[in-house]
């Protein structure tokens, strides 16, 4: 009887106090003046992305799960030697940007300008390119606004057969067997090894927004988390043409912190602004809704050819008319749109943030 209508102690439920603020660029909250973080994968959400990867690449034939096992091991003994890749590039999507015109061509020297920039800053770059494209003869594949694809057999220039033999000397250069998806290969390579630290993960540079993939792989959220954390958007202000002066690269790297609810020492940070679009809301993530509008409704997937239609990009209901790829060779101002829409990316991140703190 005297133990009778005990009750353990409850802890009363904390009171807040809330803030609508807006955050500073790097993500500083000046109510409560913590910050916001990048919220990637998990440990578990990368095996698991992992396992996802090798179950697609299995379900399209025993040569894509043995390329793909097989680049994985590959990986896996570099990172024992020490080789750590900061950046994979999505070859072949970055040789044939701006190259959709009349004399437009695969462009090694594009895929060289990118990755020098890379590592001007002091990044370890690997190429990943399909095999095809590993030759003196390559084919050619571009698409004009309003005709049908272009193809021919070209044949690489003394440099750029050199640029690719001096990467295959040097390991910074994956040769992706034919009939193997290349995509694969460059989306497992993010998540091939244990990276817990922001700072240490592997990303992946391509225009392509891999809409053909989401379903097959992560839910929606775990699937943009890792898309804006690891994949890196690129612009060229105009794509290689001879005697032409070299373009300039500009690299959109993941803004330093996500809009998603997070939580903080003494309380949380809640997005608000439905029009910003937090990831939940957002079913194709900030970042991509700007790249969406920066390039007038195009998808860029790699060369796209016949045997490949699963790159073709795929595009939502209100531009299903619209063609795939544009004829690029004249418009001056799109890097500056694409920095435009990069920039009202960044500002719509920090805007509209309730912060509430314990008191």
């Amino acid at each position: 009887g005297a133990n009778q209508n005990l009750e353990s102690p409850v802890a009363p439920s904390p009171r807040y106090t809330g803030q609508v603020v807006d955050f500073s660029s790097e993500g500083k909250c000046p109510a409560c003046t913590r910050e916001a973080s990048q919220v990637s994968l998990s440990t578990k959400d990368r095996a698991a992305l992992r396992s996802a990867i090798l179950k697609l690449a299995a379900a399209s034939g025993p040569s894509n799960l043995q390329s793909v096992a097989s680049f994985s091991r590959w990986l896996r003994r570099k990172a024992r030697e020490g080789h750590h890749f900061d950046y994979i590039l999505d070859g072949a999507n970055i040789a044939y940007t701006k190259q959709n015109y009349a004399e437009g061509r695969f462009s090694v020297v594009q895929i060289a300008l990118v990755k020098h920039h890379l590592e001007q800053l002091g990044a370890k770059v690997l190429v990943l390119l399909p095999q095809k494209y590993c030759g003196s003869v390559v084919p050619n594949h571009i698409r004009r606004k309003g005709k049908d694809r272009k193809f021919e057999m070209v044949e690489l220039d003394e440099d750029e057969q050199q640029l690719l033999q001096a990467w295959q000397e040097t390991n910074q250069l994956y040769s992706v067997e034919t009939g193997v998806h290349d995509d694969y290969l460059w989306m497992l390579a993010t998540v091939a090894n244990e990276q817990d630290r922001m700072q240490n993960l592997t990303r992946v540079v391509s225009n392509d927004l891999m809409r053909n993939h989401r379903k097959w792989l992560l839910n929606s959220r775990d699937f943009l988390r890792w898309r804006f954390t690891q994949v890196v958007h690129f612009e060229l202000s105009h794509g290689i043409e001879e005697y032409a002066p070299l373009p300039e690269v500009v690299i959109f790297e993941p803004p330093p912190f996500s809009r998603e609810i997070q939580r903080t020492e003494h309380g949380w940070h809640i997005p608000l602004c439905a029009a910003a679009s937090s990831l939940a809301q957002d079913s194709d993530g900030l970042a991509s809704k700007h790249l969406w509008s920066a390039t007038g409704g195009v998808e860029f997937d790699d060369e796209a050819p016949g045997e490949d239609e699963k790159l073709e990009a795929s595009r939502p209901n209100d531009a299903a008319d619209a063609p795939s790829r544009v004829d690029e060779s004249e418009d001056p101002v799109r890097t500056s749109s694409m920095l435009g829409s990069y920039a009202a990316m960044r500002d719509d991140l920090k805007r509209s943030w309730l912060c509430l703190q314990a008191t």
